[in-house]
């Protein structure tokens, strides 16, 4: 796990497999430098960049997910999805949420 420290959310973690294939990218690392409010100018400490909502995202996309899963656990397997399938959702989802920007 690579571990991000964010202003809003505190510690985010990231699998290092995913750093790899997905946040050390080019594309992904271009995202620090487009602003995502216009308030820096106004509040010089309020950094606060599409690099770090992406991790965001991310982040609270990981917490819906699990909570889904959680609370839905039984109408889940009412329906016959298997837990491999759940997973696969997931990581899917999951990925969408830290690359919708790119």
């Amino acid at each position: 796990m690579k571990v991000f420290r964010d202003s809003v959310h505190g510690y985010i973690q990231i699998p290092a497999e995913w750093c790899r294939l997905f946040v050390d990218t080019l594309v992904f690392q271009r995202l620090r430098h487009i602003e995502q409010t216009s308030m820096r100018c106004l509040y010089p400490s309020a950094r606060h960049d599409r690099f770090i909502h992406s991790l965001g995202t991310y982040h609270l996309g990981r917490k819906a997910f699990d909570s889904i899963r959680r609370n839905a656990a039984s109408r889940i397997s009412d329906l016959g999805i298997s837990h491999a399938e759940i997973e696969a959702y997931g990581q899917t989802f999951l990925v969408a949420c830290l690359l919708h920007d790119c």
